[in-house]
């Protein structure tokens, strides 16, 4: 009986420690007070963990690399001891492919390439405001606004795809475009089919991890996940209290 009980009990203690294991990474996430926070969990379930960085301003995760912006520093959001590298001003706009990142940096206007810790700026010119980055072998595809519509162009200016007028946020992900409208965000795949969710007010979109984006209001702060067949919004813990 006692060997019985202690083979249990074993059992019981690695299914625990298995099951802590298993609880999956949805990514990191930026709250409204500028903390970058691990986000755990499943959807409708999902828990912020403790912050690893504050004072951050934007920030970006994929499959292998997580990146995050502060005020003047730019920093792998997946290494606390990392000491970061010197960058203008303000956020960024994050593009991560693989273990790189092509990034841009609204208060300069200027584009740059992040590996292996280091960044290199890039001298490259668009027309229109930019508002989201893609990576692709091909190139950069890049979303612009201007006088006359929201554009997905590629980098010599040629037009890939129009997004409604209106759009006000926009992510661009690997066979994904994502937009935000006054009421609404729009996930369209690279077949032209959408779907839309009813969220208003959304004043910043970012890839929390390879298959959920971070949408973000003046209030709340949303998951939304990407997996074909599987798309789902879901509230996220944040530093600001809504009533829901």
């Amino acid at each position: 009986m006692k060997r019985f009980f202690f083979i249990a009990l074993t059992t019981c203690v690695a299914a625990l420690a298995q099951s802590a294991m298993d609880v999956p990474q949805a990514g990191l996430m930026v709250d409204h007070s500028g903390a970058l926070r691990p986000v755990t969990g499943i959807a409708q379930s999902f828990i912020a963990g403790s912050a690893v960085r504050t004072g951050v301003l934007s920030a970006a995760c994929g499959k292998s690399l997580c990146l995050a912006k502060t005020d003047g520093s730019l920093f792998n959001g997946s290494n606390v001891d990392d000491p970061g590298v010197s960058s203008p001003p303000g956020l960024a706009l994050f593009a991560i492919r693989d273990r790189s990142a092509l990034l841009y940096f609204p208060s300069v206007r200027q584009f740059a390439h992040y590996k292996d810790g280091q960044m290199e700026v890039l001298d490259w010119q668009v027309d229109g405001e930019v508002l989201a980055l893609r990576a692709t072998p091909d190139g950069p595809r890049i979303a612009v606004n201007r006088i006359d519509g929201v554009w997905v162009i590629a980098l010599d200016g040629s037009i890939e795809s129009a997004l409604p007028p209106g759009t006000v946020a926009v992510l661009l992900l690997d066979g994904l475009t994502i937009y935000s409208l006054r009421d609404s965000v729009i996930l369209r795949r690279a077949d032209g089919t959408e779907v839309s969710f009813p969220v208003s007010g959304v004043t910043s979109m970012s890839q929390l991890s390879e298959n959920h984006v971070q949408i973000s209001t003046s209030d709340a702060v949303y998951a939304l996940r990407t997996d074909l067949g599987r798309e789902q919004l879901s509230l996220l813990p944040d530093s600001v209290g809504v009533s829901q």
